[in-house]
């Protein structure tokens, strides 16, 4: 048996039409049965693309549904040419199968077929935005075992969006015929006469309801009753009335919805089995016409009840809703009457929502009705997992906030509708680019009113950190584990937003994750900088408050995370610990504490134990090196007159020259490093070299690098080269070389350190570089070429989106080819970049170059781009 996608094994062909085939599936991982749908990529590179449109659009608009009777999709992917679409699988038969082989269905099955059939895509006319499935027929209705109907084959299906994708849910869309059947598709689509609405849904029922109950039915021949003799010939009669009505060709003509086709559908009696005349007596057919008069008496005194009910239900609801607003009303009266006492005591509530001052006169049912709008867009956001349509919610409740907050309805904005939004958008936990910059340009476009908010702002910056931290794939595309050192660096200047409030910074999870981002960007920094001793100090006590911390956390990644950068700032700094006053025991305490936390984090993922794994055998190395270090330490203040104490500690390394070029630096690419140990003695062991990527080390075999012994002008040397190859990935780099000979000594490029004036000054052949050969990403969030803007204020504020894996020198904004804006240095490490564009009605084109420290430099240009100067009216267009 043949399998694909690595665990889907097909059992079995379901169905075949066209390019594609369905199979029966097993999944050989949940041991759960799927269908998988195949479609063969062939033929003109045209033609796969629409067939690759089609998929991805049923993909998307699945992923936007949940219903009983809508299947869901749980995988897509490529492989071997063809295109793998994996779902529920639905059993049953399908409607054209069920006809081809037991014929025409009777009246009430028909009916209560169509009855679903208009419940389903009402449901999919309902969501937001609307959905019109485009291609309903016979093959696409499926027929459960028990009667349900279930819809498969989303791929014609049309979201209906307006040219700007704001909020309509009654603009038109168009479908591509190409991938619709004529015989039941409405001709106003075929033609192109008229752009699709859910009144082409309504067609394409009545037209597979005809396929079912009408015999030679053809889309040009008239609609004629069946014969006499059929057994529920009163409802048939009643059903083709409803058909005629729902295949209409003018739309006009048809039913407004299918809610109206369902209660037409509802409404078509069920009359007991009529005979021939032929085949009955007259006392027979009297018998017969007293059983359906009281059948039908009895029937409509049910649906009479069911009316009253439903009205005296519509009554009491009507009463309460009443009641609601006119306590509504009388409590607002009551409120200001209360707020001409007390405009003061109001005045001291900042966190207060509804503002109630005595000077405010507000219509109280315009604020209702705006906070129940709002109210429901939170509320949409919140249940939805398509990250595109969430963003219209989150969009739209953001600016009926807003509304409230310029009629004074409330007196700060809440980040709660992006707050829902980066819900959504991390639903598949992955914080994808495009999904990241939504988020940013929504936040710019508010970030001013929102900081008014310290407390929900505090809480919603630590949720952005966490979503760069754990999700962001803006570099490669993909949540590498090799990139939690960049994705921990942006997420510290959100955690450093948090922390400005006074309970977001108390929150013991919100400061473990600060502290943690903060020391991830002092392990890597790669600079010139040289450090004083209260740097160093202040490190160790980060470490010891970050495992003080990350203790009484149940977050097992940060659990996880905590014990390995305290074990690689360790490794990479106690040569540095040691000169600024750190003892040994000190350091074996936080080495001890951080194997704790790296013990009880090995019972997550099987990733997770082999990543604490590695961390407490990287221990061993450590204890070693604190050993080695601190005896060396005590035996160079008993030996500072012995000639050879500088053996012991600094001065015996040296670089070459392309090595010292390159070193402290950020470059596209490295090369071969290499390191000079001047008067070398015999060696007890071979010498350790170690390299240390984003923190992490790693001992190189033999094979990885080599050495020579030389001897220059009488001095000689043993040269180390260490391979490019070892540098091949785009990290941050750190070179360590460790002897020992046989008298004891110990030798370390990095162990020559120095004060003067109070500032630690490393040995000079230290090797610590960053390789950076990726782009920034340049992006402008709220600008489109060719577009024209609209501001009622002083100008469109534009926001830049830019993101590098190391860091940025600098970024520049030019208009019209002159620079009006430059960030550099630190200006580059802010999380946000804007500028403002005046309301002159002029064209412009905009450049935005960033270019980061290895000479890696990225732009992107907006051409044509208007803003008008508007009295009132939305800020942009």
């Amino acid at each position: 048996m043949v399998c694909v996608g690595g665990r889907y094994q097909l059992l079995g062909e379901l169905g075949r039409g066209g390019i594609s085939t369905v199979f029966l599936a097993v999944d050989t991982v949940l041991h759960k049965q799927w269908a998988v749908k195949e479609t063969l990529l062939q033929g003109r590179q045209a033609h796969c693309q629409r067939i690759v449109q089609s998929l991805h659009t049923e993909v998307e608009v699945l992923k936007a549904c949940d219903h009983p009777a809508i299947p869901r999709i749980v995988d897509f992917f490529e492989e071997n040419g063809r295109l793998y679409v994996v779902r529920d699988y639905v059993k049953g038969y399908s409607l054209q199968s069920l006809v081809e082989s037991q014929g025409l269905q009777n009246a009430p099955t028909v009916r209560d077929w169509g009855m679903q059939l208009c419940e389903i895509l009402a449901y999919l006319h309902a969501h937001y935005p609307p959905i019109v499935y485009g291609d309903l027929k016979p093959s696409n209705v499926m027929i459960a075992d028990n009667g349900t109907v279930r819809l498969i084959d989303f791929g014609a299906a049309t979201q209906l969006r307006d040219a700007d994708s704001e909020l309509d849910a009654h603009r038109p869309a168009r479908t591509d015929v190409r991938f619709v059947t004529p015989r039941f598709t409405a001709p106003e689509v075929i033609d192109g006469s008229t752009e699709i609405t859910p009144s082409s849904d309504v067609y394409a029922i009545g037209m597979t309801l005809r396929y079912a109950l009408l015999p030679s039915d053809t889309t040009s021949g008239s609609l004629q009753s069946t014969s006499d003799s059929h057994q529920y010939r009163e409802m048939t009669e009643q059903l083709i009335a409803v058909l005629a009505i729902a295949t209409a060709k003018d739309p006009a003509q048809r039913y407004p919805s299918c809610e109206a086709m369902f209660a037409a559908l509802e409404d078509c009696c069920n009359v007991t089995a009529q005979r021939s005349r032929s085949e009955v007596s007259i006392d027979e057919r009297k018998q017969q016409s007293r059983r359906s008069k009281r059948h039908n008496k009895q029937h409509n005194r049910a649906r009479d009840n069911k009316r009253r009910l439903t009205f005296l239900i519509a009554a009491t609801i009507f009463v309460l809703v009443a009641t609601i607003l006119l306590c509504t009303c009388l409590s607002g009266l009551f409120a200001k009457a209360s707020t001409r006492n007390h405009a003061t005591t109001f005045a001291k509530s900042p966190n207060d929502t509804y503002l109630t001052s005595n000077y405010v006169q507000t219509d109280n049912s315009e604020e209702s009705r705006i906070k129940g709008e709002y109210d429901m867009f939170v509320n949409l956001t919140s249940q939805e997992n398509n990250s595109s349509i969430a963003e219209s919610y989150a969009k739209h409740a953001m600016k009926l906030q807003n509304r409230m907050l310029i009629k004074r309805y409330i007196l700060h904005l809440s980040a709660q509708p992006l707050q829902m939004l980066l819900q959504a958008q991390l639903a598949d936990k992955r914080w994808g680019s495009n999904e990241e910059q939504s988020m940013m340009c929504a936040i710019a476009e508010y970030e001013q009113t929102l900081r008014l908010n310290a407390k929900s702002w505090a809480q919603f910056s630590q949720s952005i950190g966490r979503a760069y931290w754990h999700y962001y794939a803006g570099f490669s595309g993909k949540v590498e584990e090799s990139e939690h050192i960049a994705r921990g660096i942006i997420a510290d200047q959100w955690f450093q937003e948090a922390t400005q409030h006074r309970a977001a910074a108390s929150n013991q999870a919100n400061a473990a994750y600060t502290i943690l981002a903060n020391n991830y960007g002092r392990l890597v920094q790669t600079t010139y900088d040289s450090h004083n001793i209260a740097y160093y100090q202040q490190y160790v006590r980060n470490l010891r408050e970050l495992l003080r911390v990350a203790r009484k956390q149940k977050d097992n990644n940060l659990r996880l995370r905590s014990g390995e950068v305290v074990v690689q700032s360790v490794y990479a700094y106690i040569s540095m610990f040691l000169h600024a006053g750190i003892s040994g025991d000190e350091v074996e305490k936080l080495c001890e504490d951080a194997r704790d936390l790296l013990e009880d984090s090995r019972d997550g993922s099987e990733i997770a134990k082999q990543r604490a794994q590695k961390a407490i055998d990287m221990l061993s190395r450590v204890h070693d090196d604190i050993a080695t270090v601190f005896a060396a330490n005590q035996q160079q203040h008993a030996n500072n007159t012995d000639s050879n104490s500088t053996n012991i500690h600094g001065g015996t390394f040296a670089l070459d020259e392309a090595t010292a070029a390159m070193n402290y630096r950020h470059v596209k690419q490295a090369q071969d490093v290499r390191v000079e140990e001047l008067q070398p003695r015999a060696l007890a062991s071979p010498a350790k070299v170690i390299v240390m990527k984003n923190g992490v080390a790693n001992e190189l075999s033999q094979q990885d690098f080599s050495t020579r012994r030389v001897q220059e002008n009488g001095v000689k040397k043993r040269i180390y080269t260490i391979f490019q190859r070892n540098f091949a990935d785009n990290a941050h780099y750190q070179v360590r070389i460790i002897s020992v000979d046989k008298a004891g000594n110990y030798y370390c490029n990095e162990s020559g350190v120095q004060y003067r004036n109070g500032i630690v000054h490393v040995d000079p052949a230290t090797v610590k570089f960053t390789v950076d050969s990726n782009k920034p990403i340049v992006k402008a969030l709220n600008i489109r070429n060719n577009a024209v803007y609209q501001s009622s204020y002083e100008g469109k504020i534009a926001c830049l989106s830019i993101h590098d894996d190391t860091a940025l020198r600098t970024i520049s904004l030019s208009v019209d080819g002159k620079i009006v804006r430059t960030w550099r240095g630190n200006e580059t490490k802010q999380r946000e970049f804007s500028f403002q564009l005046k309301p002159d009605g002029v064209s412009h084109n905009l450049l935005i170059k960033a270019v980061d420290y290895a000479g890696n430099a990225a732009s992107v240009r907006y051409d044509n781009v208007i803003v008008l100067q508007i009295n009132g009216g939305k800020h942009a267009r």
